[in-house]
């Protein structure tokens, strides 16, 4: 019985003793855990920084080479009503 146990234990073994490597390489102070944690979080939130950055540049492309037909359809509703009602303001002028 002990031989059909033995490859289990040993992968037990390593499994834990990674583990225990793993948690033993973090940092143990709460400080060094803050650190850790707010260099991480600055990491996100630079590459959130970037892709916005890359997103509203590409849309601002696309609205200044026409290809934004969305942009294009609300822009010229907004003209048309503008038109309208500078000329309902002239008329009652």
């Amino acid at each position: 019985m002990a031989a059909d146990l033995e490859p289990i234990c040993i992968s037990l073994r390593n499994f834990y003793s990674s583990q225990k490597r793993e948690l033993d390489s973090q940092p143990q102070e709460i400080e060094l855990m803050k650190a850790q944690q707010l260099s991480h979080l600055n990491n996100e939130l630079q590459e959130i920084g970037h892709n916005y950055y890359k997103h509203i540049e590409e849309e601002v492309n696309d609205i200044v080479t026409n290809e934004n037909r969305d942009f294009e359809r609300d822009f010229q509703a907004l003209q048309t009503r503008f038109v309208n009602r500078l000329d309902e303001l002239l008329q009652t002028f």
